[in-house]
């Protein structure tokens, strides 16, 4: 099966031509789409398809209750501990997402840690990541920790930092290349 996690930058509100002709490749091989309903990526992705008129998606939500499900599509809740919040709560959501695709499509603005994240997730369980990374506009196919680290060479000293203290970078790119 054919199925795609699509995530990104909460910052990021539109889609150029170059992210709307990869969906639409994704569209034409009839791909599976898991999809957050956070805003920003998640909910322009959302728009996009819907406008589409397509039906292959999945929303994933945290808990209970969805942000966006524009197109009215197929439903997948992660069930969360109640005592989560803020990140440890949404991430379920993506966990799950990366456990359930055969690969991912990242739509990056270049300091977002959850994207990176989920990145990560993928990474994990084998599984490749294309990544859009919009200040570049450039595509990098990632499917293992040196792709990653060429990614992430084009990432400022403030944004690296971030992305450290949120997801423990160095301590997850130690145990990629270990296993």
């Amino acid at each position: 099966m054919n199925t795609v996690f699509l995530s990104g930058s909460q910052g990021i509100t539109h889609l150029n031509g170059q992210v709307r002709s990869r969906l639409d490749a994704l569209l034409q091989k009839s791909a599976h789409i898991l999809i957050g309903d956070a805003n920003g990526v998640d909910r322009s992705i959302q728009m996009y398809l819907a406008g589409k008129g397509y039906r292959q998606v999945t929303v994933y939500c945290s808990g209970s209750q969805f942000r966006n499900n524009v197109g009215s599509w197929k439903t997948k809740r992660i069930s969360v501990p109640s005592h989560l919040r803020g990140r440890d709560f949404y991430t379920r959501k993506d966990k799950a997402m990366a456990e359930d695709a055969d690969r991912g499509f990242v739509i990056w603005d270049g300091s977002s840690a959850g994207s990176i994240e989920n990145v990560l997730e993928l990474l994990k369980r084998g599984k490749k990541a294309t990544v859009y990374l919009e200040p570049k506009d450039q595509f990098f196919l990632v499917n293992s920790v040196e792709p990653l680290k060429l990614l992430l060479s084009n990432v400022s000293g403030g944004a690296m930092a971030a992305i450290e203290r949120k997801v423990g970078l160095s301590d997850a790119l130690k145990a990629l290349q270990s296993s």
